[in-house]
């Protein structure tokens, strides 16, 4: 979830044989980014468009990862991730990757590769970075101020060539994040081949993260007329107009309509955009301090008189009195007054940056819950230390003390909520629940899998076809395999994983005859005797009896190792995913388990049951918050968090 003063929204084309493309939104981070590969080349090889997807979840795992370990997030550091990041992308793919980042008022900019970023402000548009040379290894970047009303688009290159500057200028008017998205995305998608469009559009409401703005000394008063603003990591000179870091110049940004940009981005008035109003002082001067004034005049004027009178003072003397009297009231009530408006701004101030800070970690650790548990936790313990540190600073059920108790409930809800294990409790569901489980009740094979319409194992005679709709048994491969260690369906291609022979059979189907081939590379050798189950993404996974994975794509071993696991898998028996589903789960059943990991070996949550201990096999079913376990004949449900 984004800053409560960020509006916004994204336009992702559809994925092609060629392209593929996501827009990316953590807290205040977000990105356009996309892979493709020339259609010139011939064909491509089965399931590399599946990689290409592959490939582009990797860069943003891979980003977030750099980004969201940075000590200091600035636009040297950003920078040196994004490098990092896209130091991954094969020189034969097209990448291209627009980024923005919030930090307090100041917004950094950045462009790897090729894309856009453009910026609408009142009634100008320009582009702030325009970048298309299509190199992996450069990225261009600029940082500046935000003004309210300002509307920021992240483009891939090949969205701006899909839809032209007028066209968005035109959507601009007046319309919301998703509006704008409602217009263009129509337009995206009548280019069907055109699969490596993607752009986010972000509205700034009102004043971006201005509490965080406030005076670090809470003793300072500004004068009337000053204002407060942060300095970003550079000279707010060089980056006042947003500009390229690159240039010297501020960047004449192309217009449409008559006007041209130039003071619109002046130093002034982004000063103007995060004044404060007036100060304590003139608080002080306004029409509350002179009716305080009367009162306190009045009341001076009894005490003076009844005081003069038991005197028997002159007239005269007795007026002088009377003045002095109200003078030092005056005096004395107005020190009081201005020490408690001065306390007052202080603890206000106090408040907002205590506040604005500890929101920012718990909608950054909400946002990361899905995506990296461990990061998301940090960054909740970060809301929760602030909050505990601060909230007896404030005085014993005032709004501040309530507002802030009322976050530090949200934040302990989430940590409590975020244990990585779950005690379920499995219930029985019917075996329509599962065509898959169900066709294994009374059958004594131990290496299944499915795809849409069938379920296919591995029998005596070969490779049997099951139909989900009518159950018939079809033999589609006729071969006497030697001792499975697994089998597996991908694009109606079928895998078989024999351990004798350490090798992974590829049959590929044509007009209903398959094809024998071979799927690892020449040049891989690998002892695949003690392989336990094998999963099909578009890379394809070897589970083994000691728990470790070996990972490959089009045929070719990659670097992959289950990390953070604080109990080690003990007789592991079933993996599975599928290009549908964003995690990998395993069947520990030795520790009565299914555990979930993401696709790059980080270990993510547990699920635990007495069930499992038994169990057969498994499916998961992301979208319907399930997991399905057959074990001991039946089918039982446990609830997805």
């Amino acid at each position: 979830m984004a800053d409560s003063s960020l509006n916004f929204s994204s336009i992702v084309a559809t994925p092609t044989l060629y392209s593929w493309a996501q827009a990316y939104n953590a807290g205040k981070l977000f990105a356009a980014l996309s892979v493709q590969k020339d259609k010139t080349e011939e064909g491509i090889p089965e399931g590399e468009h599946d990689g290409l997807a592959t490939l582009g979840k990797d860069l943003l795992t891979t980003f977030e990862q750099e980004f969201f370990t940075l000590e200091t997030k600035d636009l040297t550091s950003i920078k040196d991730a994004i490098l990092k990041t896209t130091a991954k992308v094969p020189t034969e793919i097209k990448l291209s990757f627009s980024c923005a980042f919030l930090a307090d008022s100041v917004l950094y900019l950045f462009v790897a590769s090729a894309g856009k970023i453009y910026l609408k402000r009142e009634s100008k548009i320009g582009a702030i970075i325009d970048f298309s040379e299509n190199k992996s290894d450069t990225v261009k970047s600029a940082s500046g101020y935000l003004q309210t009303g300002d509307t920021l688009i992240l483009e891939t290159d090949a969205f701006s060539k899909v839809i032209p500057l007028q066209s968005l200028a035109d959507s601009l008017d007046h319309q919301s994040p998703s509006e704008i998205a409602e217009i263009l995305a129509p337009l995206v998608h009548e280019k069907g081949d055109e699969g490596a469009a993607a752009a986010m559009i972000i509205s700034f409401k009102e004043e971006a993260a201005v509490a965080s703005s406030l005076i670090e000394d809470t003793e300072e008063q500004n004068t009337p007329g000053e204002s407060i603003n942060d300095t970003p990591s550079t000279d707010p000179k060089e980056e006042i107009a947003l500009a390229s870091e690159e240039k010297e110049e501020e960047p004449k940004l192309p217009v449409i309509g008559k006007e041209e940009i130039d003071d619109d981005m002046s130093e002034g008035s982004y000063k103007e955009s995060l004044n404060f109003g007036p100060s304590v002082r003139d608080d002080i001067r306004g029409g509350g301090r002179e009716s305080f004034i009367k009162r306190l005049s009045a009341v001076g004027g009894i005490l003076g008189r009844r005081r003069l009178r038991s005197s028997r003072i002159g007239g005269s003397r007795r007026t002088l009195l009377i003045v002095g009297a109200v003078i030092m009231l005056v005096l004395i009530f107005s020190s009081v007054f201005a020490i408690n408006q001065r306390n007052s701004s202080q603890k206000k101030a106090l408040f907002n940056k205590v506040y604005a800070q500890a929101q920012t970690k718990y909608d950054e650790g909400r946002n990361l819950v899905d995506l990296n548990r461990d990061l998301a936790n940090e960054s909740l313990k970060e809301s929760q230390k602030i909050l505990t540190e601060n909230k007896d600073k404030f005085g014993k059920d005032s709004d501040e003390q309530k507002k802030i108790l009322a976050l530090l409930a949200n934040v302990n809800k989430e940590l409590g909520g975020a244990s990585t294990s779950t005690s379920s409790g499995a219930k029985t569901v019917p075996n329509s629940e599962s065509p898959y489980l169900a066709n294994q009740i009374d059958n004594n094979s131990s290496h299944f899998a499915q795809d849409p319409s069938f379920v296919y194992y591995v029998g005596s005679s070969g490779v049997i076809r099951i139909d989900k709709g009518n159950d018939k048994e079809t033999t589609i491969i006729e071969k006497d395999f030697g001792t499975v260690g697994g089998t597996g369906v991908y694009l109606a291609n079928v895998y078989v994983l024999e351990k004798g022979s350490s090798s992974i059979l590829k049959f590929t189907e044509s007009d209903g005859d398959f094809t024998e081939g071979t799927y690892l590379a020449e040049d891989q050798k690998a002892d695949l005797s003690k392989a336990v189950a094998i999963a099909i993404d578009g890379s394809l996974y070897v589970l083994f009896s000691d728990g470790s994975i070996n990972k490959y794509l089009r045929g070719s071993e990659q670097t992959f190792a289950i990390t953070g696991l604080k109990k080690a898998l003990s007789g592991p028996s079933k993996i599975f995913t599928s290009r549908d589903i964003e995690k990998i789960y395993i069947l520990d059943k030795g520790n009565s388990r299914i555990v979930a990991i993401d696709k790059e070996g980080k270990f993510l949550e547990e699920y635990s049951s007495s069930v499992i201990k038994s169990a057969k096999d498994f499916e998961v079913l992301e979208a319907d918050k399930k997991i399905l376990v057959l074990s001991g004949g039946k089918i039982y449900q446990i609830t997805l968090k």
